[in-house]
């Protein structure tokens, strides 16, 4: 897989999560493609996040990566909650 180096190195790469001071909100995808390796990894993203972001707000929809299509009005609506 040609992608397989930047995937590595994004796995690697560790966000200072607790650098961010704002509220945060991250909107997470849950589809039946993240499976094994790759929805253990993709759990403990988010929940590295909520743990270690100070006011962190995470939502998790049914969708796929593109949930911002799939997902468009539920997205929106948690961007103006948030927001509001």
């Amino acid at each position: 897989m040609a992608a397989a180096p930047f995937v590595q190195a994004l796995k690697a790469f560790r966000h200072p999560y607790s650098d961010i001071t704002a509220p945060a909100l991250a909107i997470y995808a849950l589809g039946d493609q993240w499976q094994g390796p790759e929805a253990i990894w993709r759990v403990a993203c988010r929940d590295r996040f909520a743990a270690e972001t100070a006011d962190a707000h995470v939502i998790e929809l049914q969708a796929s990566h593109y949930l911002f299509i799939d997902r468009r009005d539920d997205v929106l609506a948690a961007m103006r909650a948030f927001l509001s």
